[in-house]
């Protein structure tokens, strides 16, 4: 009552309790709607705002809303909260977020064997390189399909980061990957028929292959059409007016990288 009286000698205090009480009940609603939400029928969008808001963000409620659907067994919230975790950059966080996706790898989740395999191959802070336990991350994500997860596996089978190198192997696990439209397996594939490695010469091919990469804005393939213009390579003419058209467009392309699988 004391309130309401306060607030209506001074209205501006009225409108500050207004808007603390909407911003409450609107947490709360929040709340309510994650907590609430079938576990089945988690939508990845509310996942992704949660990892934002818990990663970028470092908003303890949301890492406890992750935890709490983790705890309950959901792969995909267990993925996400690995990801967190491991993104931290500390050996304890990192440490707890390799058992969170392993767990989530486990129950079948293949984006986290994935995202796991390509934390161990490229280490990270908090996280030391382990090239073998990659290579078994990696390939168990890839064995399903797994476009990152084909293309990493090729790159640690063509550089033999940790185990043999097998450029046959590596070829065909970027063959993989570039079924998928990804740009760098794209190219790597490309340098495969160009070069014979681990697949036969087939200059054809490898040109194909270079201008699908390119017209997916992909840098490294858009330069190698350039000198191929350039140098009148892989069954190409010189041209001049078509390198520098290429070099523009590789100069474009590298203003907006694309993201690595």
């Amino acid at each position: 009552m004391a309130i309401l009286h306060a607030a209506k000698r001074h209205p501006r205090l009225l409108i500050s309790l207004s808007v603390v009480a909407l911003a409450t009940a609107g947490g709360l609603f929040w709340q309510a709607q994650h907590r609430n939400a079938p576990d089945p029928a988690l939508r990845a969008n509310t996942l992704t705002e949660l990892r934002v808001m818990a990663d970028s963000g470092r908003d303890d409620d949301a890492l406890a809303e992750l935890q709490r659907l983790a705890d309950k067994g959901t792969p995909d919230a267990q993925r996400t909260l690995g990801q967190v975790l491991l993104a931290r950059g500390d050996s304890e966080h990192a440490l707890t977020g390799v058992r969170w996706l392993q767990q989530a790898g486990q129950a079948g989740d293949a984006d986290a064997y994935a995202a796991l395999g390509k934390a161990w191959l490229l280490g990270s802070p908090g996280l030391a390189i382990n090239y073998p336990q990659a290579h078994t991350a990696l390939q168990a994500a890839a064995k399903t399909g797994h476009t990152g997860a084909a293309y990493y596996l090729g790159i640690q089978l063509k550089n033999g980061y940790g185990i043999p190198a097998d450029a046959k192997a590596a070829a065909h696990w970027f063959e993989v990957a570039a079924r998928n439209d990804e740009p760098a397996a794209l190219f790597m594939l490309a340098n495969a028929y160009r070069y014979g490695d681990g697949v036969a010469n087939d200059d054809a091919k490898a040109l194909a292959l270079y201008r699908k990469s390119a017209d997916l804005e992909y840098p490294p393939a858009i330069q190698a059409m350039a000198m191929a213009y350039q140098h009148g390579e892989m069954g190409l003419k010189r041209d001049p007016a078509n390198y520098k058209q290429e070099l523009a467009e590789a100069a474009h392309a590298l203003k907006h990288p694309a993201q690595q699988p």
